[in-house]
């Protein structure tokens, strides 16, 4: 059984496919949403180096209370960002809801990223108590901590994101994802529509908000994908 944090920080989201980005873009606009700006991202997920094929990925992701690390490079004009991000499914192979810690790359970031993980990272965590000041990481230099720690790069995602707001809702981000090396795959379709509660209420809140929304614009709750375009691209991207 699954405890369920009692703070806010979980993320709830919905999903859906989208064949054409323009008409939902335009959709958007209709409802209130402005562009908020647009950022391409290259994301590096880590998983214990044991595991070997996409059914256990899902065993011990979606069963197992597996904690998913991501170092994200993201880029927006001529500015770039760096982040670690831990997630964890609040409930077993429910990709709606989850714990999301995350923070820029620098030794604050990754004690408080990988703390709640666990004992897995236990050694790496003393390690980083040695530092002296909290200074930045690079993408190489976090990498090459983590897989000191027994996890392995093993699926890495190029995306462009845009992202859309709506003064009237302000609990609520509508990100637009394109991940175009999915294209030439038989999954049929590269790109989603992800509607994301970001406000400090319930999971129950959280998830009447979206639901809400997705309905305003047009989705059905069959459509919904059962999970976001990362996990989809396991099967097409990932080499462990």
């Amino acid at each position: 059984m699954y405890n369920i944090p009692m703070s806010n920080q979980f993320e709830y989201e919905e999903r859906y496919k989208v064949s054409d980005p323009d008409t939902v873009q335009r959709v958007l606009e209709a409802d209130g949403f402005r562009p908020n700006g647009g950022e391409m991202q290259t994301d590096h997920w880590f998983i214990p180096k044991y595991i070997m094929s996409p059914a256990e990925q899902t065993q011990w992701f979606d069963h197992d209370k597996g904690y998913a690390v991501r170092l994200r490079e993201q880029v927006i004009g001529d500015r770039r960002k760096l982040l670690i991000t831990s997630k964890q499914l609040l409930r077993p192979a429910d990709h709606s809801a989850m714990t999301n810690n995350e923070a820029d790359l620098n030794i604050d970031g990754m004690r408080h990223t990988l703390t709640p993980v666990g004992s897995e990272f236990h050694e790496l965590l003393a390690e980083l108590a040695t530092y002296d000041g909290n200074h930045s990481l690079s993408l190489e230099e976090a990498k090459r901590l983590i897989e000191s720690a027994g996890r392995k790069d093993y699926l890495i995602i190029n995306k462009q994101r845009t992202t859309f707001r709506n003064a009237q809702l302000p609990d609520v981000v509508a990100d637009l994802d394109c991940v175009p090396a999915l294209a030439s795959t038989d999954l049929g379709f590269s790109a989603a529509i992800e509607l994301e509660y970001s406000g400090s209420g319930s999971l129950d809140e959280a998830k009447a908000t979206v639901r809400t929304l997705s309905a305003r614009l047009g989705y059905k709750q069959k459509d919904i994908l059962t999970m976001a375009l990362p996990g989809l691209a396991i099967k097409y991207l990932a080499v462990f």
